[in-house]
């Protein structure tokens, strides 16, 4: 029995289905179903709770902004209402191909670069000619969400090794947040929501959390691709900026870095404490720290 298939049944497209299955997710509250139809055509449905509607129709008129520019992205098909009227659902076509994440180790280091320029080319046509007023300032809304992270940080009573290093560079560095433009992002551009495709490029497959925010923001997903390969995290950096890095985008990385591993603590709490899941956490929240020899540089180590 395919868990949670009642909850699809009054899907348009669903009597059209021969097989439906349920894919690995991460931390998603999202439901996740792979369909085939009688063509043998692949499609992603993906399913949420009613109250996130507004959230799942800014996701999926994204993709059809991002599938404009040419960006290998899963299609955008439809878009509605099932479970009886509690959920919302997007039907997008599926990508074939393997998660970056899963096989960049096998490659060549001029291979792993030579993607990550790729992926950062992508990022930066997503950010290109999107920007957007949210009617509060970058430096305000980012500040609450630093405030925020760090009083549920230390809500999980949980001391990472470089917490005092990172405070302190958020602390002194929080100024590099004013005057920062907001553009249309990704939202959780990362090696595990990129696949290489068959042909060798490079496709977008979720992009559950599109938002407004900092495009420097964005990268401080490149974590996880460092961890694997720090050619390709180079090569992305590289890729976004034509090789032409800007003065002050490391110093404000490594902010954004620094309170995404507050935040790495919160949220993982959130999925499970048991002994696996804090040894998980330290080892990434290490590395993070690593990354910037405890906040005592911005450069990052693999650049």
């Amino acid at each position: 029995m395919i868990p949670n298939i009642e909850m699809i049944k009054d899907v348009p497209q669903f009597r059209e289905w021969q097989s439906i299955e349920v894919p690995e997710t991460g931390w998603s509250m999202q439901h996740t179903f792979k369909v085939t139809d009688r063509h043998g055509q692949a499609f992603i449905l993906k399913v949420d709770d009613i109250s996130l509607t507004g959230e799942r129709r800014a996701e999926f008129d994204n993709f059809e902004r991002m599938l404009s520019l040419g960006i290998n992205v899963s299609k955008p098909v439809s878009f509605g209402v099932c479970n009886g009227g509690r959920s919302v659902y997007m039907l997008m076509g599926w990508i074939d191909g393997v998660a970056v994440e899963d096989v960049i180790k096998n490659y060549d280091g001029k291979t792993q670069y030579d993607l990550g320029v790729k992926s950062g080319k992508i990022l930066r046509r997503i950010h290109d000619n999107s920007p957007v007023d949210s009617g509060i300032s970058w430096a305000s809304r980012f500040g609450s969400h630093i405030d925020n992270t760090v009083s549920a940080y230390y809500n999980t009573k949980i001391t990472i090794r470089c917490e005092k290093a990172i405070l302190d560079y958020i602390g002194k560095h929080r100024h590099l947040l004013a005057e920062r433009p907001q553009v249309t992002t990704h939202g959780d551009f990362h090696v595990g929501n990129l696949n290489i495709m068959p042909d060798g490029e490079i496709g977008i497959i979720d992009g559950e959390i599109c938002n407004h925010s900092d495009a420097w923001e964005e990268f401080g997903g490149i974590v996880w691709a460092a961890r694997l390969s720090g050619r390709f995290a180079k090569g992305q950096v590289d890729g976004y900026f034509d090789g032409h890095v800007p003065e002050g985008f490391f110093k404000l990385l490594a902010l954004y870095i620094g309170v995404y591993a507050l935040g790495h603590v919160v949220r993982a709490v959130k999925h499970g404490t048991d002994e696996d899941a804090i040894r998980d956490i330290m080892a990434n929240t290490d590395f993070m720290g690593a990354m910037f020899c405890d906040f005592t540089i911005h450069i990052p180590s693999w650049y």
